[in-house]
């Protein structure tokens, strides 16, 4: 950091403020969540049509419901952003992630199904909502470093999410398996974005 970046910061919000480096790299893994969210379920519709007995057609909502949801919901929480505390939006947003993995994953009913997906719709806000904590708590020389970082650890996350979609569903595997480890993911983000996000 440079005499002038540092000298744009106050003594303490320098003090509040988190290392970059951690920040970044929090932020990095609530970007990893969201494209595994995204990713992970598409290999396993067939595998669910199977063992829920619905059609593909029918099971295909799982994923509509998702995109769906997401395309109302990130502008209004990204809007909610701007006029309340990020970090309490950003954790409140990854609970109702967690609420959605975990009916997810205990149910067995094609209906609470794409519900769960509807509420895990809500991840996408949390990329813009985590840029702009970025905008907020970097300065500007670091700023563009640190978004290249969390946009590229959402493309990687895409592909994440369809490795440990096939490790998870090797033999004869529940569908439930890939829910589960989403919402032991999203809880240990939850406790990440808690510890270091600064208020």
């Amino acid at each position: 950091m440079s005499g002038v970046e540092a000298g744009a910061a106050s003594p303490a919000r320098l003090r509040d403020s988190p290392p970059a480096g951690l920040l970044i790299a929090t932020l990095s893994v609530v970007a990893l969540t969201v494209a595994v969210l995204q990713t992970a379920v598409v290999p396993i519709l067939g595998v669910i049509s199977h063992q829920l007995h619905a059609s593909p057609v029918d099971v295909s909502w799982a994923v509509t419901a998702n995109l769906l949801a997401a395309a109302a919901s990130t502008p209004l929480l990204g809007r909610l952003a701007d006029l309340h505390t990020k970090k309490r939006l950003l954790l409140a947003v990854l609970a109702v992630v967690l609420a959605g993995s975990l009916l997810a994953a205990m149910t067995s009913s094609l209906p609470l199904l794409i519900t769960a997906r509807v509420l895990q719709g809500a991840s996408f806000s949390l990329y813009p909502i985590g840029i702009s904590i970025l905008r907020e708590e970097l300065p500007p020389g670091r700023l563009l470093s640190a978004m290249a970082v969390i946009s590229g650890v959402l493309g990687f996350g895409g592909g994440a999410g369809l490795v440990i979609t096939g490790v998870l569903m090797r033999g004869d595997a529940s569908y439930h398996r890939v829910f589960w480890f989403t919402a032991i993911f999203s809880a240990v983000v939850i406790v990440a974005v808690a510890v270091v996000v600064p208020s």
